[in-house]
């Protein structure tokens, strides 16, 4: 149903994902953001939605947005990555559509998360699904990975970091596109115009992958960026990490642009399973 392409976009765009639901509780059409949070590498159309997620509540009882009440149900399994998913509904000319948004870290303590060593604390009545709020000078980023990693290793997740190089004209709000495609516990550092560092924490390579393709559409007549994605071995340290990241990125940059996985492309180890 081709009414549902805007709406994917404006909820992936989020952070969130969505897909539409049967009549019979099969999932139909899905985002590609609901497929990174459920960990499907293709649309998982036809499948049973309570067998994906059985804690659901039944989908009439939803309410029609995410906020601070929304139910919230558990997917994975003891051994797979598992996610703290809020569920809501929406429902769009005789269809329905679940819309899930991950709330893993805030049961971590999404306070830890957002106040690192230089970070500010979250204000109240901020908004669910926050944005970073500045760029930061890189000289603070190589702490913030180190932060990050330390928190990765402790709950046992991801952390993937992307290298950004474009060349734009003067008067180009850069800054304000790259900030609006990350979420408020990303971390976005510029070396100079043009060069970016995002620190995403808690993402695995899909989730990643789906922010470096909305930097593309967003930056469409602006030229052809070089997108450079990395994510944490179980050895990484910071520095190796964003060494990844950057390498990746020159990779794609020596193409004419694009992006360019550094698993993907031979430049280092598939990060693999969690417990390996």
């Amino acid at each position: 149903m081709d009414s549902w392409g805007g709406i994917f976009a404006a909820v992936d765009a989020t952070g969130a994902g969505a897909a539409v639901v049967r009549e019979d509780g099969t999932l139909g059409e899905s985002s590609e953001g609901f497929c990174e949070l459920l960990g499907f590498s293709t649309p998982p159309l036809g499948s049973d939605l309570h067998a994906l997620l059985p804690e659901l509540p039944a989908f009439e009882g939803l309410p029609s947005r995410l906020g601070p009440q929304s139910p919230a149900v558990v997917h994975g399994s003891v051994g797979r990555r598992r996610r703290i998913l809020a569920v809501a509904r929406l429902e769009l000319e005789g269809q329905r559509c679940l819309i899930v948004a991950d709330r893993s870290s805030e049961q971590r303590s999404r306070a830890e998360l957002r106040t690192g060593p230089v970070e500010r604390a979250a204000r109240p009545g901020e908004s669910q699904v926050p944005r970073a709020s500045r760029v930061r000078p890189m000289s603070e980023m190589g702490e913030r990975c180190a932060h990050a990693l330390a928190l990765a290793r402790r709950y046992g997740h991801r952390v993937t970091v992307i290298r950004l190089e474009l060349e734009v004209s003067e008067g180009v709000d850069l800054d304000g596109i790259v900030l609006g495609c990350v979420r408020g516990v990303d971390d976005v550092g510029r070396t100079e115009p043009g060069r970016y560092l995002l620190l995403l924490p808690d993402t695995e390579l899909g989730g990643a992958k789906v922010v470096c393709r909305r930097i593309q559409g967003k930056l469409q007549g602006f030229g052809t960026p070089s997108l450079g994605l990395a994510q944490s071995l179980a050895s990484d340290d910071a520095a190796a990490l964003l060494e990844a990241a950057q390498r990746a990125c020159l990779q794609a940059k020596a193409r004419g642009g694009g992006l360019v996985s550094a698993h993907d492309s031979g430049l280092r180890a598939d990060p693999g399973s969690l417990s390996a």
